[in-house]
């Protein structure tokens, strides 16, 4: 199968600090744009490697991480769990969204995954953690 991901800028390197996905990118069957600029398509060819956000299994270290940076919004271990583990979690905070949809696709990694098939407003993605894996991408205009 393969999976494509547009960006209106080149992707030379990934950042594991850069927000709001931190690390991972959103890639799609069904190459679109979320805006009108010109865009390179990126694109992977990938085998059926990819856990759902139900089955994934967020550390305790990732679950504090995760209260302690939006500690401002008063969360509790069992909310983020849930937030982390739903395909379409309750909407609480747009930037707590992006951090857990970076998360997902980092503990799937972990877990030994290619990466999380989620759903959002596109319909299938696939989140990857592309931290250190830019050879993956091939691109073109």
């Amino acid at each position: 199968m393969i999976i494509n991901h547009t960006s209106p800028n080149p992707i030379n390197q990934i950042d594991r600090l850069q927000a709001p996905f931190f690390g991972s990118l959103f890639f799609s069957s069904n190459v679109y744009q979320m805006s009108q600029c010109d865009v390179t398509v990126y694109s992977i060819e990938v085998d059926d490697n990819f856990v759902t956000p139900f089955d994934l299994e967020p550390t305790e270290e990732e679950i504090q991480d995760v209260i302690e940076r939006f500690e401002h919004l008063d969360l509790d271990e069992e909310l983020v769990f849930e937030q982390i583990t739903e395909e379409e979690p309750e909407f609480i905070d747009g930037e707590l969204s992006w951090f857990i949809q970076g998360l997902q696709g980092r503990i799937a990694r972990r877990m030994g995954f290619l990466g999380c098939e989620s759903i959002d407003e596109q319909g299938t993605v696939y989140i990857i953690d592309m931290t250190n894996r830019v050879e993956l991408l091939k691109g073109s205009k």
